[in-house]
């Protein structure tokens, strides 16, 4: 007899479906809690020992090395490899990294190169980790319910997000930065043993054949990338995302992810219970949004949503710039801090409202043997140019106005979203 688990507002999920979830979304959202608390005491700490975005900028760069030189090749081995082991190692190995930069914050200060390197070898980690678990969607749940268990997933990593800056912000004044290491080692811990448990064969129709995958070699990992390029070149849908996602990030490090910390602490002189609030209302925002998506039914085509989330996404760096403007007509902290609180707010629920519908697309159209590799190709792409806009940003903060960088990537965002959308195949979504 299946046991179902029925509610109005969902589609209804099978035993062992649902199990999946609860696994899923249990362990993502304690390593997500315990990466945005460490990720917000690492961006504190460079940013009150250095004050320096340059040094900060380069932290944040640092991170989509790896992004450029592994992604096509972990899309590659991970469509060959089985992908739960893969998750679950590359928790294990966060874990293990975390646990020896926490031995050396204990016998002496860390050190701005340890910071780096820590950087460098948890990013190469996250990026098996992610195509791997992006990839793996279709076969954890049926095809009806992968934008809800997306939508589920990022509630809950929300909702981590929310708590961790917070909690951060409040607490980095009298806590050790290495405790902030530790609670993130042993988050990575509690996902990999969640991950042990998960069935990665739920679904019948896209299940991972592992005993027809040819045996992992260079000569096989460079054919299999060369067979994902000329499967990517016919899919135009699949090009147009990318270009835009890739444009986008980088108006967004430009003008937002760079600028919006520097400007808090250097320019508002916000103190650090003010920027963790300010940080955990990019999660509310983008926890309400979650759950409206997950409770709403959405239209099979997604063309409309996806175009007024966009144009709605511009505004927060418009009101960003407005921000330095009003800080110079000596506007109270308090406004300010009210202020930022709001435009953070619509950053992370037009987030939420353009990635959700974006990756059920991408998980729906692409044929699975290709997605491991297709996301890896998109990380390379992404990758190329976001650490170009971390480190021209950092060096703009500190020649040009406060206020110039949010306006003017503000207003080539709307230009981008006018172009892209313009497209009759985006029409078509």
């Amino acid at each position: 007899m299946e046991i179902k688990y029925n509610n109005k507002n969902f589609h209804e999920f099978k035993h062992e479906e649902f199990i999946n979830i609860i696994l899923l979304i249990s362990g993502e959202f304690v390593s997500t809690f315990g990466t945005r608390i460490y990720n917000f005491a690492i961006s504190y700490y460079i940013l009150q020992t250095t004050g320096s975005a340059m040094a900060f900028s380069i932290s944040l760069a640092l991170g989509t090395i790896p992004r450029i030189l592994i992604s096509p090749f972990a899309g590659a081995i991970i469509d060959i490899l089985e992908r739960k082991k893969i998750v679950i190692f590359m928790d294990l190995g966060r874990w293990v990294t975390l646990l020896i930069l926490y031995v050396i914050a204990s016998i002496s200060n860390i050190q701005i190169i340890h910071i780096y390197i820590t950087i460098l070898i948890l990013n190469t980690l996250d990026i098996f980790f992610n195509i791997a678990s992006g990839s793996s969607i279709p076969n954890i749940v049926h095809k009806k319910n992968i934008i809800r268990i997306n939508s589920i997933k990022q509630t809950l990593s929300s909702i981590g997000s929310i708590l961790a800056p917070s909690i951060g912000g409040i607490v980095i004044s009298f806590i050790s930065i290495r405790y902030f290491i530790l609670v993130n080692a042993f988050s990575f811990l509690f996902s990999g043993i969640s991950q042990y448990f998960i069935n990665y064969n739920i679904n019948s129709i896209s299940k991972l054949i592992t005993n027809n995958k040819p045996k992992i070699s260079v000569n096989t990992i460079l054919e299999n990338t060369k067979e994902s390029i000329k499967y990517i070149k016919t899919q135009t849908l699949i090009i147009l995302l990318t270009v835009y996602s890739m444009l986008g990030n980088f108006l967004i490090y430009l003008g937002f992810v760079i600028p919006m910390p520097y400007l808090l602490l250097k320019c508002f002189h916000l103190g650090s219970a003010q920027y963790g609030i300010i940080q955990g209302a990019i999660s509310i925002g983008a926890v309400i949004t979650s759950v409206l998506l997950s409770i709403i039914h959405l239209p099979d085509r997604k063309y409309k949503l996806l175009l007024y989330s966009s144009l709605v996404f511009c505004v927060p760096f418009m009101l960003l710039g407005a921000g330095v403007i009003m800080n110079m007509f000596y506007i109270s902290k308090s406004v300010l801090f009210i202020f930022m609180v709001f435009i953070t707010f619509i950053f992370g629920s037009a987030t939420v409202l353009i990635n959700i519908p974006t990756n059920a697309i991408q998980q729906e159209k692409i044929k699975n043997n290709y997605l491991g590799r297709v996301l890896g190709f998109q990380n390379t792409f992404g990758g190329i140019i976001t650490p170009v806009a971390m480190l021209i940003s950092g060096k703009l903060l500190e020649v040009t106005k406060g206020y110039v960088l949010p306006l003017v990537s503000g207003v080539m965002f709307i230009i981008l979203v006018i172009v892209t959308f313009s497209n009759n195949t985006m029409k078509d979504i």
